[in-house]
Order: structure tokens, then C-alpha cells, then sequence
């Protein structure tokens, strides 16, 4: 499918095939964003390097999905969730994260000052790290998360 969104600029792409019972795949132009069996909801950050400008999605399911393509100033302020999402943290200069899924675990961190991977872990996770803010976190878990600022 073809793309839709500001050059040059990072964005959400949230992608949701609640009845796909095989193999569910999303791919852009330059990442693998979804690879599960399964039914499969989630948001996932693109392009937040600045040579990408993705103009291409590729959706491999066996069911009905969705695909919605957004302005990162519509990624929300949570502070727990459950699956691949993306937040804002807007305060703080530490958080404190737990995970309790039992596969990949990772968090990239984006603002002013760079690209950061916080996490990137098997299974359940408690820590704490260091942040600048404002940043926006594209989470990657397959458990209930919480992030909190301080």
C-alpha cells in the first residue's frame, strides 16, 4: 500500500487484524514493525531517522486489518499499557520501567538530544533510566508495561 504522511517526518503507524489467525506482517520501506502469530494491535514509531521518509507498507494477514498512519503529537501520555504502543514523557529525567511479558522486551527513546535504546530484554524487566525530555518512546513488549517519570 501506498503511504500517506509528511516528508521527512516522523510518525505513528497502528495496525490491528483482530481476526488473523496465521502468520500477521507489516514491513516499511526501511523496518520490520510486526512479525506475530495471531491477532495483533499496535502502534509502532517510523521514520524517526532523518534520511527515512517511508512511502511504502507492506501487510502480510489473513484477516481484515487496519492501518492508520498519524501526526507523532498523537501519541498519548501513558503511563502503563499492555502490547507495542508509543508515549510521550514530558517531565522527569529518570523513569522507571517494569514489563511482565515473556519475550522481547525494548524501548527507543527519541528527543532533542539523539536516539536512545533504554531496553532491550527477555521477559519480565524492573529498572530504572536515565532520559532527556521531552521524548517520545516506541515501546515493543508482548506484556503489561509502566513507565513512570521522575
Amino acid at each position: 500500500m501506498v503511504v500517506t504522511k509528511p516528508a521527512d517526518k516522523a510518525a505513528l503507524l497502528t495496525f490491528s487484524c483482530s481476526d488473523c489467525q496465521h502468520n500477521v506482517a507489516v514491513k516499511t520501506d526501511y523496518d520490520l514493525l510486526v512479525n506475530e502469530i495471531g491477532s495483533y494491535s499496535g502502534t509502532h514509531l517510523i521514520d524517526i531517522h532523518n534520511d527515512e521518509n517511508t512511502t511504502t507498507v507492506e501487510v502480510t494477514a489473513d484477516g481484515s486489518w487496519t492501518i492508520d498512519i498519524t501526526d507523532i503529537t498523537n501519541a498519548p501520555e501513558a503511563t502503563s499499557g499492555t502490547g507495542d504502543s508509543v508515549i510521550w514523557v514530558n517531565s522527569g529525567n529518570k523513569v522507571a520501567i517494569t514489563h511482565d511479558g515473556e519475550h522481547n522486551f525494548a524501548i527507543i527513546a527519541a528527543s532533542s538530544s539523539g536516539i536512545d535504546l533504554l531496553v532491550n530484554e527477555i521477559g519480565s524487566y524492573t529498572g530504572t533510566k536515565a532520559i532527556d525530555t521531552p521524548a517520545i518512546l516506541d515501546i515493543d513488549a508482548d506484556g503489561n508495561w509502566t513507565i513512570t517519570p521522575s
